[in-house]
């Protein structure tokens, strides 16, 4: 345990960041999901869909440094790529 103050206030914030963080990378995590699935299955309406909100989600994510740029760039690269393939 902290013994100063400001070590306690930190600790605090840490936990409280480490949740928010955790919080996003989860909702990221489904929608890959979603998206992946419904390729799988064929239905590229309910993909597209999916991938828009993935990339808004995605931009916010590495914009508050959550994930990096260049992962959330190669991710919506990849996804727009087979989603591309599937409309073929």
């Amino acid at each position: 345990m902290p013994n100063k103050k400001n070590a306690l206030k930190a600790l605090r914030q840490t936990k409280k960041h480490t949740l928010a963080r955790d919080l996003v990378k989860t909702q990221l995590n489904s929608l890959l999901k979603n998206i992946r699935k419904s390729l799988v299955a064929q239905k590229v309406e309910n993909a597209v869909e999916t991938l828009k909100s993935l990339q808004q989600s995605l931009d916010k994510a590495s914009k508050k440094h959550i994930i990096s740029i260049n992962r959330a760039n190669r991710l919506k690269s990849r996804l727009t790529k087979k989603l591309k393939e599937f409309v073929k």
